[in-house]
């Protein structure tokens, strides 16, 4: 069950989608959630799935989808102060999230029916307090877990003030469950595919909302019927060594939270921007039908094949086909020519910043090229006909002069881009590739190929990653350091300025380390 939100990056980030998906409402709830990490719940192979919305079991260990879990604990609808028991309390994520909310005046109970299931509840609830800044944050109420099936519980005329039940209840033993509630209760619990928030108003009256759909495993029934020998854990008073340690820690708490009101919010991991992806390379082959080849390429030329084109258009007709230099020329099997500009004037931001965006507008440039270098040539070349011989070898000697002044040019230009490339990286451009079918046809345009640049952030990182590899030979300043400014580190801070024996503010500090 779940898959209702998209997964998170990290701890924040899954909460993040779980408010935007409306599964999450109440603020408290939701620092709970922010506070315990589910991820540390999880075994070391599967937590790349900790925040997805989705249940995960492992053996006999397992958690609902967290999807589930923001419903339960809005529907169970928790106060300061109150008593909870977990059916089913596995791992004790809910346990522990509940516990940060009832505070250490309330009762947190837990029933699981797998001893192994309670050892590793045991051992991540120790990891919890040792490493947690929540136990700083919040005044905690451990729980108490124990060993037993739910649907086998010894007399008792004990009852809690929440009540949830981790797996399907059978119908039969609903009213069993039920009689754990105290008046004016509440019990969440799975019931025919359905999660319901049932709320006891009198000693025999229940009022039943509707949560939302779920698909859950069934309560283990008992082996033997009207075997009762499950025990709920004890209802211990404090010592007064853990009231004290309670008081101050309250007192102290207040103290950080009126001089740091946004401390919890400076302590959140934010999650990563996610980057668009950059285009380096878009490829973009250019057809026109034409009569005489039905494959062939659009007339999209750079400004100097254009200018050969109004040449070409008025040989066709006047320059013999066993010329050698030109037809030669005209049998080049590829010709590439770059659009690359150093100068930074209006015209090449423009086109720049339409480049940048996905859009360029090459082809109406070029047919406006194309067009203007036509209307432009000198002496009427392009568009009439030499008449006489002296005439013909002139314009053949024009193409010629042409033909190698644009060689020379895609050459050098090749050459800058070549030491751009080695010097500065790649830039952004526009490369035009073009062939013809046949000698006798002038060069058509095949290739459009739009080339983008690394941005300047990935070109830093990449040397920043250089230079990170050398400083690791380098013993790092330990001077520098600052430790993170959470709950954690500012009751530290009040706790060793308190005048007292250095044991008794371990004590304080539930033994952790300063």
């Amino acid at each position: 069950m779940g898959g209702a939100v998209s997964s998170g990056e990290n701890n924040d980030a899954l909460v993040d989608n779980l408010i935007r998906a409306d599964y999450m409402k109440c603020p408290e709830i939701e620092r709970v959630f922010r506070a315990v990490d589910r991820a540390f719940y999880y075994t070391d192979e599967d937590k790349q799935t900790a925040y997805k919305d989705l249940a995960w079991k492992n053996k006999n260990l397992h958690l609902s989808a967290p999807c589930i879990y923001s419903q339960v604990m809005e529907s169970l609808e928790l106060k300061e102060g109150m008593s909870f028991l977990n059916l089913g309390s596995g791992t004790g994520y809910l346990s522990t999230m509940v516990g940060l909310i009832i505070g250490s005046r309330g009762v947190n109970h837990g029933l699981e029916i797998h001893q192994e299931v309670i050892d590793y509840a045991h051992e991540k609830l120790q990891a919890f307090i040792k490493g947690n800044p929540a136990i700083d944050e919040y005044d905690f109420c451990i729980p108490q877990f124990e060993q037993g099936n739910c649907l086998s519980l010894a007399a008792t005329d004990r009852r809690y003030d929440r009540i949830y039940c981790g797996a399907a209840c059978p119908e039969v033993y609903n009213n069993y469950i039920k009689q754990l509630v105290d008046i004016g209760g509440i019990l969440v619990m799975p019931v025919n595919d359905e999660l319901l928030q049932i709320r006891r108003t009198d000693e025999n009256s229940w009022s039943v909302n509707r949560v939302l759909p779920v698909s859950f495993s069934s309560l283990i029934l008992p082996q033997q019927e009207f075997v009762e020998d499950t025990v709920l854990p004890p209802i211990n008073p404090h010592s007064l060594q853990n009231l004290c340690r309670i008081r101050i820690r309250s007192v102290l708490r207040q103290k950080v939270s009126a001089e740091h009101p946004d401390l919890w919010l400076r302590s959140r991991k934010q999650p990563k921007e996610t980057k668009r992806p950059v285009m380096r390379r878009c490829v973009v082959p250019l057809f026109a039908n034409t009569d005489s080849d039905s494959d062939s390429q659009i007339d999209v030329e750079p400004p100097e094949a254009a200018e050969m084109s109004s040449n070409d258009s008025s040989e066709h007709n006047s320059i013999p086909p066993n010329n050698e230099e030109i037809s030669m020329d005209r049998r080049a099997g590829v010709r590439s020519a770059e659009s690359l500009s150093d100068s930074e004037d209006a015209g090449a931001k423009t086109k720049r910043e339409k480049f940048d965006s996905g859009v360029s507008d090459v082809l109406e440039s070029g047919s406006e090229r194309s067009s203007s270098s036509c209307n432009q040539s000198p002496a009427g070349e392009s568009s009439a006909r030499p008449s006489s011989v002296s005439e013909r070898n002139s314009s053949i000697s024009n193409g010629a002069m042409a033909v190698s002044t644009e060689r020379e040019n895609v050459t050098t230009m090749s050459e800058e881009t070549e030491r751009q490339v080695r010097t500065q990286g790649t830039r952004p451009g526009i490369r035009l590739i073009t062939h013809s079918l046949r000698a006798e046809e002038r060069e058509r345009a095949a290739l459009l190929i739009f080339e983008s640049h690394m941005d300047a952030e990935e070109t830093s990182g990449s040397d920043g990653d250089e230079g990170a590899v050398s400083d690791t030979n380098e013993s790092p300043d330990c001077s520098l350091v600052t430790p993170p400014e959470d709950y954690s580190y500012y009751m530290k801070r009040s706790l060793m300025e308190i005048p007292l024996p250095f044991k008794l503010k371990s004590f304080l500090n539930y033994d952790r380390a300063f």
